[in-house]
Parts: C-alpha cells; structure tokens; sequence
C-alpha cells in the first residue's frame, strides 16, 4: 500500500497503519518517487485525493485493462487535471467519488443534513476535528496544515 500525506504526523500516521510507502504530496517529485518504487510494477486502484497534474501522472501507472482511479479531493490546491487519452487508450476508469448525489447514495442522508449532523459532532460516518464560525477560516486553514483532517466551517460569527 502507498499513501500520501501533506504533514510528518499524517505520514508516521499513514506508516503507523501499515502503508510500504508513504510520499509528501506536497514535494512535487513524489509521482517519480512512487513510479521509482513501483519498478514498472501497476497499481489496480487509487484513491486520488491530491488532484492536480499529479492525478494525470498517476494514469500512467494504473494496470492496463483494470486499473481504476477514484478522485475525491484536491490536497494540491488545484482540481485534477486529466487527459482522457490514457484513460481511452489503457482501458482504465475513473470515478468521482464525491458531492451531494453521492454521499445520499453512500451514506445515505440527504447531504445537507449530513453536513449538518457532521457539524454538531453528530455523524458517526465524518469524524470532525474542529466546528469553527466562518469569521475564523483562517485558523481552520493553519489547523489544517498542522494536520487537521476535517473542520468544519459554518456561517455567521
């Protein structure tokens, strides 16, 4: 298993839960970085939560005829960015796997009322680190890049 993760305590996190590699998604060499411990071996799944030119690279090493991607998230800052080429020209697939129509069908809750369950500390589906007003997003964004993994952010003061 290879995971990645943005922070040192995400990636002992992710080694700590048996990943065989774990990469910085945040050093842009970490898909050359994966591809180097792969030795030209394929991957059958990944859960592509970095986006990015980094989702287009990771087509590369997915099996041809089986390999499926899942894009859920965009750690990179940037929505990922793929060519449909190698999807066509591989056999691969590549799900979404996010948004209101989706969770109702995964979760099954209305999505609306599971932000809001999510928000109370209610969901047992979303743990949440943090509830913090809009007013203070920016402490939610330092939490978050001290390793945070879920706040939630609601309107008002």
């Amino acid at each position: 298993m290879v995971a990645t993760a943005g922070t040192p305590a995400g990636r002992e996190a992710a080694l700590g839960l048996g990943a065989d590699l774990v990469v910085d998604h945040r050093d842009p060499g970490w898909p050359a970085e994966l591809s180097r411990f792969l030795q030209g071996a394929t991957m059958d799944v990944v859960f592509d939560g970095v986006g990015g030119e980094a989702s287009g690279r990771l087509l590369r090493l997915l099996t041809p005829g089986a390999g499926c991607t899942l894009l859920y998230g965009a750690a990179s800052g940037a929505p990922p960015a793929l060519d449909a080429t190698p999807v066509m020209s591989l056999g691969l697939r590549v799900i979404g796997v996010g948004g209101p129509v989706w969770a109702e069908r995964v979760f099954g809750v209305h999505y609306p009322e599971f932000l809001r369950l999510a928000a109370q500390g209610r969901s047992h589906l979303l743990p949440v680190d943090a509830t913090l007003p809009l007013a203070r997003a920016a402490e939610a964004h330092r939490r978050i890049e001290e390793g945070a993994r879920r706040i939630v952010l609601l309107p008002g003061g």
